[in-house]
């Protein structure tokens, strides 16, 4: 019986851990993948946070009677101590790894944390009362959840709000939201002898606290997307993001289209070049970064750039990419202008054929003239007659490449 609910137990916090795990966004991009896993192991390891805190707490030792009355015990010793270890346990793995790439990443992160150490005291609990503690893992584990949630995006947004001048004291606000977690977490446990209505109201109003601090924190997530009219709004919420992610390929290629938007084409086809590395699709970015180029590097190189760029499109992103850069340079007609001019140009097709298509069968019918007219010796004239007329024509389009 007990290993099934230990089983159960692994279940449950797997459950949990799909669920929250549905929450975070970008995970690729931010590369931190194994982040969750690191700080559901941190939250077990917090319970022997708690029992370090727990022999040297200075109530033990100044007001010993605390830990004989039920509401201060659990008000003052087990929510402060419990909170306190699963923070530093969350401090540790945070501030070390730099897992936070946006606002809200504290809130997921601290309830993996309450996760894991939640599904920890839930063993202690299935050994002392057994099938009694059948929903301790789906409902205390989400206590714990929720209320590492709340410190956690709390300590994300002072370290988000914070990143230009380090001021210690704006953390006065995560470590505010350890205390009220403490004393929601101590008058849950010691109105469960008086009330349980009362302690899962109290539970509900942390939920709903948790809810709200996620919500505000997206609101203010460097992946946001503004129309290019607000280019103004985007651009400093982009580039406080890029603070804590600089090798972000999306947040570098968004910034580099609203600084197109605006006219400043140098620094746009810096960030649209930093995308480029771990981009899934280089070729519009290197489009962009060519067209941005026509304002100030020479026109030649420019063109050639911009000639490779569009040469490796198909027919329907070269469409795409022509409205999309209708709206970014909208404010810039005459660089609309020259763009259109130098692929009507250089793409326009000739007997039907592009460009350079017609560049690759001039260098075929180049290499069958010098198949034909040209010396050859004797080896070469007994390896071409072993060869079929397709195996000869392949072999003069490679000689014609080089």
């Amino acid at each position: 019986m007990l290993i099934a609910l230990y089983v159960w137990n692994l279940i449950a916090a797997g459950l949990w851990l799909v669920l929250l795990s549905t929450r975070v966004r970008y995970t690729m991009d931010k590369q931190d993948t194994g982040a969750l896993a690191l700080f559901f192991l941190a939250g077990c390891a917090s319970i022997f946070i708690t029992l370090i805190i727990h022999g040297v707490y200075p109530l033990r030792f100044v007001a010993p009677f605390v830990y004989g009355h039920n509401f201060l015990r659990h008000v003052l010793v087990v929510g402060p101590i419990e909170e306190t270890a699963k923070f530093l346990a969350f401090l540790s793995v945070a501030h070390a790894l730099r897992t936070t790439k946006e606002p809200q990443d504290g809130v997921i992160q601290g309830a993996v944390v309450g996760l894991g150490f939640g599904t920890i005291e839930n063993i202690s609990y299935i050994e002392r009362f057994g099938a009694a503690v059948f929903f301790r893992p789906i409902l205390t584990s989400g206590g714990h959840a929720v209320y590492g949630a709340i410190w956690g995006g709390l300590y994300s947004a002072a370290v988000y709000a914070n990143y230009h001048s380090k001021d210690p004291a704006a953390y006065r606000i995560a470590f505010g939201g350890v205390a009220m977690v403490a004393l929601l977490h101590g008058l849950f446990n010691a109105s469960l002898r008086v009330s349980v209505a009362l302690s899962y109201a109290l539970d509900i109003a942390a939920l709903a606290t948790a809810i709200v601090i996620f919500v505000r924190l997206v609101e203010h997530s460097p992946y946001r997307q503004f129309p290019l009219q607000q280019a103004d709004l985007a651009i400093p919420n982009i580039r406080r993001g890029l603070h804590f992610n600089p090798k972000s390929t999306i947040l570098n290629r968004n910034l580099g289209l609203y600084l197109m938007y605006r006219g400043e084409y140098r620094a746009a086809a810096k960030h649209l070049a930093r995308s480029i590395p771990r981009a899934f699709d280089p070729r519009r970015a290197r489009f962009f970064i060519a067209v941005s180029e026509l304002v100030w590097v020479p026109e030649v190189h420019a063109m050639r750039r911009m000639r490779r760029a569009w040469a490796h499109l198909s027919d329907e992103q070269r469409t795409k990419l022509l409205a999309q850069l209708d709206q970014l340079l909208e404010n810039d007609p005459a660089l609309i202008e020259r763009v259109h001019d130098f692929i009507n140009r250089a793409f326009k097709p000739r007997n039907w054929q592009p460009a350079h298509e017609l560049a690759r069968e001039l260098r075929r019918r180049k290499a069958d003239r010098r198949m034909a007219t040209g010396p050859r010796s004797a080896v070469f004239d007994e390896l071409l007659s072993g060869m079929s007329r397709d195996e000869i024509r392949r072999l003069a389009a490679q000689v014609g490449k080089r």
